[in-house]
């Protein structure tokens, strides 16, 4: 399974490096509508000074409301911690939504995780008590193959769904592209490379 967002990972590189049409129909290969699940999970990114959302984070909590007014899942999770400014990526996500019309009891928050590996971890916790076993992962493409698999490996079933990427330029799509495979890379160095003395991020 991961082989298979790894080299998605790499054919979005590839793609962007191209431009034009082949960077746009990697980014959709990962945009497809989702089916119904257990919850829609909208993964955190930057928190601005004095509370306000990037505007990744704003896309990425609209695309959350939109996929719950569609009934793709009963709830949305905001995940993400407290970056460079408070409040936590996940309760921002969740006032957002709230303001959009998602109900308050349709709404669930997780403010500790500072990576998308920690996201993952959390969500596990947060599972085993509402029962979710399906999930919806929402962010910008270039993001979802990782997660994808960071959330595989934690027992979800996934699907992914991403924010517009028409503002997309290329030279962000190959930069973003190349953190990911690197990202990816790292972790399956440390969770099957066995270090003396550690337990490899994998087993966190």
């Amino acid at each position: 399974m991961a082989r298979r967002w790894l080299f998605g990972l790499f054919a979005l590189l590839g793609a962007g490096l191209a431009g034009g049409l082949g960077a746009a129909a990697a980014v959709a290969a990962f945009c497809q509508e989702p089916a119904a699940a257990d919850a829609v999970v909208v993964l955190g990114a930057s928190v601005w000074s004095g509370g306000r959302p990037s505007p990744a984070l704003r896309a990425r909590a609209e695309r959350g409301v939109e996929l719950v007014r569609a009934g793709r899942a009963p709830v949305l999770v905001g995940t993400g911690g407290v970056g460079a400014f408070p409040p936590a990526e996940g309760a921002v996500i969740a006032q957002l939504a709230i303001e959009q019309g998602v109900p308050p009891a349709a709404v669930v928050i997780e403010n500790r995780a500072r990576s998308t590996e920690e996201s993952a971890l959390f969500l596990r916790q947060l599972a085993d008590g509402y029962g979710w076993r399906r999930l919806v992962l929402v962010s910008d493409a270039y993001h979802l193959p990782r997660a994808a698999w960071l959330f595989q490996e934690r027992g979800f079933e996934v699907q992914t769904a991403c924010t517009d990427a028409s503002g997309y330029r290329r030279e962000t799509l190959v930069y973003q592209a190349l953190r990911e495979v690197a990202g990816v890379l790292a972790y399956a160095l440390t969770r099957w490379l066995v270090i003396p003395g550690s337990t490899g991020l994998g087993s966190t």
